[in-house]
């Protein structure tokens, strides 16, 4: 799945993030009906990529720290370590024993090659702005 749930709810915490400058993690759980255990690590995760910024304190929050207009779904996902290959042989790093035995030739993957290219265009494209608006 490319999807995933982790993914999910990553957009569902930036969405209840864009409609403010900074919420606890309960209020964005609330807000998203997420369940807060897992939040905590997405959370981390968006951390660790720069879309978020995390306060501590009693006056703490998390804060959006990225402009959703100019950040796509690809960014997201290459940042929540989505695999988003259609395949194993699309991933760069694959030794393709098929591919081998054929020399360098393989049907499949050239039609794959071309679906994941459309696919990774299109998440390349789409702005964050477009799946929390």
């Amino acid at each position: 799945m490319i999807i995933t749930k982790e993914t999910d709810y990553a957009i569902r915490i930036i969405r209840a993030l864009a409609t403010t400058n900074r919420l606890n993690v309960k209020q964005i759980c609330e807000m998203e009906n997420l369940p807060i255990h897992f939040s905590y690590n997405i959370i981390k995760k968006l951390e660790k990529a720069n879309f978020v910024k995390i306060i501590r304190g009693t006056k703490g929050g998390i804060e959006l720290i990225i402009d959703i207009k100019h950040t796509s779904l690809l960014h997201l996902l290459e940042a929540m370590d989505e695999n988003y290959y259609l395949c194993a042989c699309m991933n760069n790093n694959y030794v393709c024993q098929n591919k081998i035995n054929k020399n360098n030739v393989c049907q499949a993957h050239t039609k794959l090659l071309s679906i994941q290219n459309d696919l990774n265009n299109a998440f390349a494209s789409t702005m964050l702005e477009e799946l929390v608006a």
